[in-house]
């Protein structure tokens, strides 16, 4: 209720027990907005994460988003990536996520676009607080968010929020270790990240709540390990099955793996998904795209898209050779074959179900005697 006067506040407020008349003050004019807001009711104590809702003005965009909870000054902080509309921007409802520095901005809007600055580095663009690395920053108290729940960034996210000097050992570490303990399943392949066992690569036989147990690849034994302590680890050959992106459910082999990047090849479409970079591209008719190791899943395909050798009558007087039909076929060798995951063109066949393929990654000319079960279709775009 607005009254004209303190004595008219007071007279209202003796008629409701929850307020002190004695405690009324006059709202100053740079805080009369500030009551407006509804204060977000969830206590975030013991939380590092939360998700937006999007609701309030210019906050849809960040609809579902995961932003960092920090204590400034005694204060609750949330720490967005933020989403800002820019002639590059993909998608103009809902920009993509990056970091915007001050020297970003200006480049961008222009010298006026940047209000004020702080000797810390923060800085306010259109009405609102950036940290010097270009985090959107803002009262948790301002912000509406989910109720607090196992809240977490994706790893890419996470990647980025590395930047923000807010950010402590802490709050890393637990984000680390929660990603990691999600990720890990049955049958998984994982390596030993610390402890006793650092190092040794074994399949995960058990999951518990807070251990694995690990058959130990080169030890002959079963060991028990915290689940922080594991990651999944991917080999060369590898089947595995895309989760998240534009490539979603797509199936194919690993061929190359780096420390937070791996290179996958779908054989139904031959696509090459390259993980060392940030969009998406055409090279030599292989759709390429980045894809992070936290996107993808170890694969136990049901069958095998692999060639298989013809047979015809024994009673057949001229037995001529029924796999010629695959000859010119482009090819990816899979199996426990030496060159799993190589691709080549068939040149030519027996009766006796071998292929002679021209492989890329070798010498052109030099042909490689393999199984033809060894081998399985890949179907080139048009």
């Amino acid at each position: 209720m607005e009254v004209n006067t303190e004595s008219d506040a007071r007279t209202f407020a003796l008629s409701i027990v929850e307020l002190n008349p004695n405690a009324i003050r006059i709202v100053p004019a740079e805080e009369l907005l500030s009551v407006l807001y509804i204060k977000n009711p969830f206590s975030f104590d013991d939380r590092n994460w939360a998700k937006l809702t999007g609701r309030g003005t210019g906050w849809s965009i960040y609809t579902g988003d995961i932003g960092m909870v920090v204590t400034q000054n005694s204060v609750k902080t949330v720490v967005v990536i933020p989403r800002i509309k820019t002639s590059e921007s993909i998608d103009m409802l809902r920009p993509q996520q990056s970091l915007f520095p001050a020297h970003v901005l200006i480049n961008i809007f222009g010298d006026d676009c940047i209000s004020s600055s702080s000797s810390d580095g923060s800085f306010t663009f259109k009405g609102r607080r950036f940290t010097k690395e270009g985090f959107l920053r803002h009262k948790l108290s301002e912000v509406d968010v989910y109720r607090p729940a196992d809240d977490l960034p994706t790893e890419l996210e996470l990647e980025i929020f590395k930047e923000c000097s807010m950010m402590d050992d802490k709050i890393l570490n637990d984000a680390v270790s929660r990603l990691a303990r999600i990720k890990i399943v049955l049958n998984d392949r994982v390596v030993v990240v610390e402890g006793d066992f650092k190092g040794l690569v074994g399949t995960v036989v058990e999951r518990g709540d807070n251990e694995v147990a690990v058959d130990v690849e080169t030890q002959d034994q079963i060991e028990r390990v915290n689940l922080s302590a594991v990651r999944v680890a991917f080999r060369l050959g590898d089947q595995v099955q895309i989760k998240q992106g534009p490539h979603s459910g797509r199936i194919g082999w690993i061929v190359d793996v780096q420390d937070l990047t791996v290179t996958v090849i779908n054989v139904e479409l031959d696509l090459e998904v390259i993980m060392n970079s940030c969009s998406i591209y055409f090279v030599d008719k292989f759709l390429q795209a980045s894809i992070k190791k936290s996107d993808i899943g170890f694969y136990n395909s049901p069958f095998l898209t692999t060639l298989r050798k013809r047979t015809i009558a024994r009673d057949v007087k001229f037995r001529d050779d029924p796999n010629k039909i695959y000859h010119g076929k482009r090819v990816i060798v899979v199996g426990g074959h030496r060159y799993k995951t190589y691709k080549g063109y068939i040149k030519n066949t027996n009766i006796e179900g071998y292929a002679w393929v021209e492989l890329d990654a070798l010498f052109q000319n030099q042909l490689e005697k393999i199984s033809l079960d060894s081998l399985a279709f890949l179907w080139v775009l048009n």
